[in-house]
């Protein structure tokens, strides 16, 4: 039985990374292929790592030979390690947004909304 947890443990680190680098991939996939709203894309890598990340956690649970509050301190970390390294990798939000407009002061007189901004501003 020890050899089948160590089988499920290393498939469960195998597919968390490759849910961690093919995140835009399986993205794409579950958007493309299996129909999916763009929410739903984009959560379905992140719902994958939490259960392979889940089933790594159980499969390591009953072999470890600790005391029970130990054990639940090496579940806490690999979850956290799961979940950091795949945010370290792709993470959250990346600052691709410029502000290039152009400021509406003293610009078009008969603009009315340019009007009531410079009103406000004033």
């Amino acid at each position: 039985m020890r050899i089948f947890r160590l089988f499920i443990s290393f498939l469960a680190v195998g597919c968390i990374a490759a849910i961690s680098f093919r995140s835009e991939m399986l993205s794409n996939y579950s958007l493309e292929a299996l129909g999916f709203g763009w929410m739903n894309s984009y959560l379905f890598p992140r719902l994958l790592l939490i259960l392979f990340t889940s089933v790594l956690i159980a499969a390591i649970f009953p072999s470890l030979k600790l005391p029970k509050v130990r054990k639940t301190v090496v579940g806490v970390l690999i979850g956290v390690v799961c979940v950091g390294g795949y945010l370290a990798i792709n993470p959250p939000y990346v600052n691709d947004w410029f502000r290039t407009g152009t400021d509406m002061l003293g610009v078009a007189d008969e603009n009315p909304i340019g009007n009531f901004l410079n009103r406000e501003t004033n």
